[in-house]
């Protein structure tokens, strides 16, 4: 602890909020074990309780602003998943969709690991979309066409069959949602994931050779 008290004081910060967890660790020059770990977990879980406290009242209201959401400040985090990013969507319409329809879907008992792969799949949609319409497009240049175009170039980006039909499944789902509650009004009625997900290859058939025929006789 006393280690912990001298990093405070060296770090010049009016209250440890000042800082998030990356900035304290990389601050503090922390390794994996020993000493300086130990006291960086003080800093760390005494920043945690604070923030904790600090937002008892509405956690969803400081979290869901954020372009990560700390689960653990809404009980929601588990062993495969403590944390949700979406700062990689570059339109800030489509981040605030994702945003709410992932809040939904904690709400309603939804894996957060499931999530993340979904708010990857989504930003792999959001970064085709940006890169061949431009950031500034609105909801309704996110049509069939678009995400065709996204398609293909899934397929030519030498992903697995199976990532690319679990991104796809992904995306398919939330666009669906987000048409079923109307919760983007603007965006294109054409926007559907369909079936459009990879087929497993089937495995060629193996016929067993037919036995060779006797030939002549007893």
């Amino acid at each position: 602890m006393t280690r912990a008290l001298s990093w405070i004081r060296e770090s010049g910060v009016r209250s440890q909020m000042d800082w998030d967890e990356t900035q304290w660790r990389e601050f503090c020059h922390v390794a994996r074990k020993g000493y300086k770990s130990l006291s960086y977990a003080f800093i760390r879980d005494t920043r945690f309780e604070l923030q904790r406290l600090l937002i008892a009242d509405d956690p969803w209201a400081d979290q869901f602003p954020r372009d990560s959401w700390d689960l653990r400040l809404l009980d929601l985090a588990n062993e495969d998943c403590c944390r949700l990013h979406f700062g990689g969507i570059p339109q800030p319409w489509l981040r605030d969709l994702t945003k709410r329809w992932a809040r939904w879907r904690l709400t309603r008992g939804g894996n957060p690991a499931g999530l993340t792969l979904s708010a990857q799949a989504i930003t792999r949609l959001a970064c085709h979309f940006a890169e061949v319409d431009g950031v500034a497009a609105g909801p309704a240049a996110l049509n069939r066409a678009r995400i065709e175009t996204w398609l293909a170039a899934l397929q030519t980006d030498g992903h697995s069959e199976n990532f690319r039909s679990r991104t796809v499944n992904c995306v398919g789902v939330f666009l669906r949602d987000v048409h079923r509650y109307e919760w983007q009004p603007d965006l294109a009625r054409s926007a559907f994931i369909y079936d459009d997900a990879p087929k497993p290859r089937a495995e060629a058939a193996v016929h067993p050779r037919a036995p060779h025929a006797a030939v002549g006789g007893t």
